[in-house]
């Protein structure tokens, strides 16, 4: 969850009035306008995450996700049989459903599910499952966890700022 803190004139009464307005109608609208909370979601912060991920396989981790751990030997050397493609990339299908969202949306809450548990299959879930936790390889061997889906302080920055802008940009609309 992520806490926000609007600062306005206290005195601008009218604009915080229709502010309030806007973002107490904004969970039930309809997610596909960006003119509420869960569209926002959607068109804002989902793409930001997606891009996060993809950049996350790509460089096979980064600040989120605690990179950097070693691979077991019996990990290293299938990396190696594998001609160096990156772990968890073999198929794609774990990186297409990590990239995946729904909105969810209420009279009081809009919530990014990510990944969409409607996106995966049961192996994408197990996938998803061990590279989170980490666990014991079919082989028997123990491995770290290594997060596929994970948040940063900057991430959290910058879901913050996308929402200062749509606030920002709901209110010159209402102006």
């Amino acid at each position: 969850m992520i806490d926000l803190t609007v600062e306005m004139d206290p005195n601008d009464v009218a604009r915080l009035n229709k502010l309030l307005r806007v973002i107490g109608s904004g969970f039930s609208g309809s997610a596909g306008s960006d003119t509420n909370i869960a569209g926002m979601l959607k068109h804002r912060v989902g793409p930001y995450l997606r891009t996060r991920v993809r950049s996350r396989f790509a460089a096979a981790g980064d600040d989120a996700d605690g990179r950097g751990k070693p691979l077991l030997w019996v990990t290293a050397r299938k990396y190696r049989m594998d001609n160096g493609r990156p772990i968890n990339v073999r198929t794609g299908n774990l990186k297409a459903f990590t990239q995946s969202f729904d909105i969810r949306h209420g009279d009081r809450q809009a919530d990014l599910i990510m990944p969409s548990r409607r996106a995966g299959s049961a192996e994408d879930e197990r996938k998803l499952r061990h590279a989170q936790q980490g666990g014991v390889s079919d082989w028997g061997n123990p491995f770290p966890a290594r997060p596929v889906v994970a948040l940063a302080r900057r991430d959290q920055d910058v879901i913050e700022r996308h929402t200062v802008n749509w606030i920002d940009d709901v209110l010159r609309e209402l102006a």
